[in-house]
């Protein structure tokens, strides 16, 4: 493939990313506003985040098969014309009941999203932590993006015309990937063959079953810290208002870019499995902050907590790329984001629990412990890694 198609593929992937994210967190940012409409508290608005993170990660089973039998493309296009008619069944939602099924529509429907992006990334791209580190940018950048907009379009017109903006978006998202993204065949085209379809390649079962429980473990770090870090930040920030508010945690979301474009850049010069544990060293202490601080010193541990979180994810991605079965690499990532979206929402109601119990800050406290957990399962995975590399190396020199 030619480094100028490579990058105009890559650049289209990215940018849909963005609006799968933008579509996650939208809920979380008018999460106030539709409490106050529906008269509902805390835990019951956890719950909801919980239903449409579910499917979010529960499409992505579906969506691994879909992508090993159909390819990447026509997934991605059933992705957004499905997630436009979800999102305008969203924006009509007439109580809290509705509105969670009509948002587990479109969880289930967006969820179809990351296995077909991510496989076609990992079988055309030549060095894939360092394009997955893009595609993570294009995500982070909607996940950014998502407060300010939400806030701003349900200041001006109400929180269900930012779901109709979501329409809107995913129609000229399908509109785009039907007629700029080329071929399953096209992408393919390649001189040499990649680890990703390379037949002779084994599964390496041991790291990818820790890569999946640190997907558990770290979706439900990321779920409960992103559910509630809008509300967390503007009952914390005294100054400027919910405008003010919302600009804040746009900041400290954007530093995920950093952390991705810097996880896939050190990805090119050190062995990824001690990187990891390197990078998820900072999680716990950074959300152990979060919860005792407030005001700019919020702001600022929240984009670390943010920009160590994001770092890590194109290595993880590469890895599984790396660790799968040839010609499962799409049911990989299936399982994969069902572990870190599906089984991770679960932290939408603890969370809710929590803050309903004390407070919001509470949630960030206890989340930590959850982060030292992933550190721990990095470490063992860099552990586990380097002593098969050990003994490979000692019986190539007893055979030589």
């Amino acid at each position: 493939m030619q480094r100028q198609a490579e990058g105009r593929f890559v650049a289209v992937i990215s940018g849909v990313h963005g609006l799968v994210h933008t579509i996650e967190l939208t809920y979380a940012a008018l999460l106030i506003r539709i409490g106050l409409e529906f008269s509902a508290d805390k835990l019951a608005l956890g719950a909801v985040a919980t239903a449409a993170a579910f499917t979010l990660g529960f499409g992505a089973l579906p969506a691994g098969v879909l992508v090993d039998r159909l390819g990447p493309r026509r997934t991605l296009n059933l992705a957004f014309g499905l997630s436009m008619a979800a999102a305008l069944l969203v924006a009509f939602s007439p109580n809290l009941a509705t509105l969670a099924l009509t948002l587990a529509i479109l969880g289930l429907a967006s969820g179809l999203y990351h296995p077909a992006g991510l496989s076609a990334i990992a079988t055309v791209a030549r060095h894939p932590p360092s394009a997955i580190a893009w595609h993570g940018v294009g995500g982070n950048l909607g996940i950014a993006a998502a407060p300010i907009i939400a806030t701003l379009v349900a200041q001006a017109a109400g929180w269900r015309w930012a779901y109709a903006l979501l329409a809107f978006l995913c129609l000229v998202a399908a509109v785009l990937l039907r007629t700029l993204l080329p071929s399953q065949e096209a992408m393919a085209v390649r001189g040499t063959v990649t680890p990703q379809n390379d037949p002779a390649r084994r599964a390496q079962w041991v790291p990818l079953a820790i890569v999946y429980a640190l997907s558990i473990v770290g979706g439900f770090v990321y779920r409960g810290s992103l559910t509630f870090l809008p509300a967390h930040i503007e009952e914390q920030v005294t100054f400027g208002g919910p405008a003010v508010a919302s600009m804040l945690t746009t900041a400290a979301l954007l530093t995920g870019a950093l952390g991705q474009v810097t996880g896939g850049t050190l990805a090119r010069r050190f062995r990824l499995e001690p990187l990891a544990a390197c990078l998820m060293l900072p999680l716990a202490p950074s959300l152990l902050a979060m919860g005792l601080s407030s005001e700019l010193t919020l702001v600022a541990v929240s984009g670390l907590f943010v920009f160590f979180n994001f770092s890590t994810q194109p290595l993880f991605t590469a890895l599984v790329a790396a660790y799968s079965p040839a010609g499962a690499v799409g049911r990989s990532y299936g399982a994969m984001f069902f572990a870190s979206f599906g089984v991770g929402s679960l932290a939408g109601a603890f969370a809710g629990a929590i803050a309903d119990r004390w407070d919001t800050g509470a949630v960030y406290v206890a989340l930590s412990a959850l982060a030292l957990t992933t550190f721990l399962l990095s470490v063992a995975l860099a552990l586990y890694v380097a002593r098969g590399r050990s003994g490979e190396r000692e019986a190539a020199a007893v055979a030589g």
